[in-house]
C-alpha cells in the first residue's frame, strides 16, 4: 500500500496555513534539506513535491480532500484496535508465518539473492535518477537567473541611453540660453553706443550751429566722395570705427580705399546725406 505523503508535516506548517506562511517555511526548509547545504536528494524532492502541491490553489483544495479522508480512516482504525486475546492469536500467527517465512528463506535463498540484486539496481537507478533531476534543476535555475541578469543590464543600458539623450537636450537648451544672453550683451551695448552717440551728436550739433553761424562755408550734407573726415565732421563721433566703416547707431557708412564715401546703410535714420 503507497505511504501517504502529509505535505504539511513535510513542510512544518498548520492545516489552515496560509500561501506566504507555506512559502516562507519552503525556503526555510529547502536551505536545509538541498543537497548543496549538505541535504539529501531524496529530501529535497519530497519537500519540493510538497510545496508544488500546496502551493496551487486547485491542487491544494483537492488534497485537502484526500488529507481528510486519511486522517478521517485513521482515527476509525485506531477505534478498532483488537482486544488482548486477539492480540495473542495475531502475534502467535505471526509467529508461525515468520517462522514459516525463514524456513522458505532457507531453501529458496539463491532465488532471493537475485531478488535482493534486483532490488539493488532498482535503488540505484532511483537515486541516479533523483541525482540527474537535481542537477538538471539546478542548471535550469541558474540559466534562469542569467536571463534575469541580461535583462536586468539591457534595462539599466536603455535608462543609461535615456539620460544620455536627456543630457543632450539640456546641453542644447544651455547653449541656446547662452547664445540669447550673449546678443542681448551685444544688443545693449548697441543701445548704450546709441544714447552716447545722440549724446555726442547733441553736442556736436550745438557745436555745428555755432560754428554754421561763425563760418557759412561749413557742409551740413555729405553724399558719395565725401572725405573720412568730412563725414566726421558733419555727423560727429561715430559709434565704431574701422578703416573701411563708420557707425552710427545701427547705420554704416562705407569708406573705400581712397578714404572717401563709397555707399551707407541708414537703418537707423540718423546720417545726414544728400
Amino acid at each position: 500500500m503507497k505511504k501517504f505523503m502529509d505535505c504539511y508535516s513535510i513542510l512544518g506548517v498548520p492545516f489552515e496555513a496560509s500561501q506566504g506562511e507555506i512559502k516562507m517555511a519552503y525556503r526555510k526548509q529547502s536551505k536545509k534539506v538541498h543537497p548543496d547545504n549538505g541535504g539529501s536528494a531524496s529530501q529535497f524532492i519530497r519537500l519540493r513535491r510538497a510545496y508544488d502541491i500546496l502551493s496551487n490553489e486547485n491542487s491544494r483544495s483537492k488534497y485537502n480532500i484526500a488529507y481528510q479522508q486519511f486522517h478521517q480512516s485513521q482515527k476509525g482504525r485506531q477505534a478498532k484496535k483488537p482486544s488482548g486475546d486477539e492480540k495473542k492469536q495475531k502475534e502467535k500467527s505471526q509467529a508461525r508465518k515468520k517462522s514459516s517465512d525463514e524456513n522458505n528463506t532457507k531453501k529458496h535463498s539463491k532465488r532471493i539473492d537475485w531478488k535482493r540484486v534486483g532490488f539493488f539496481s532498482i535503488a540505484l537507478n532511483v537515486v541516479y535518477t533523483i541525482i540527474v533531476a537535481v542537477i538538471v534543476y539546478q542548471l535550469i535555475d541558474k540559466q534562469a537567473s542569467f536571463v534575469r541578469s541580461q535583462q536586468d543590464i539591457e534595462i539599466l543600458e536603455s535608462d543609461i541611453v535615456e539620460i544620455n539623450n536627456e543630457k543632450l537636450i539640456y546641453e542644447e537648451e544651455l547653449f541656446e540660453a547662452n547664445t540669447y544672453i550673449k546678443n542681448l550683451e551685444i544688443e545693449n551695448e548697441d543701445l548704450v553706443a546709441a544714447i552716447s552717440l545722440q549724446t555726442d551728436n547733441d553736442s556736436d550739433d550745438d557745436e555745428r550751429s555755432e560754428n554754421s553761424s561763425r563760418d557759412d562755408i561749413t557742409k551740413e550734407y555729405f553724399t558719395i566722395g565725401s572725405s573720412k573726415e568730412e563725414v566726421k565732421d558733419i555727423m560727429g563721433k561715430p559709434s565704431r570705427e574701422t578703416d573701411f566703416r563708420l557707425r552710427y547707431e545701427f547705420s554704416t557708412i562705407f569708406i573705400n580705399s581712397d578714404g572717401v564715401v563709397s555707399g551707407w546703410h541708414d537703418i537707423s535714420d540718423v546720417l545726414k546725406v544728400e
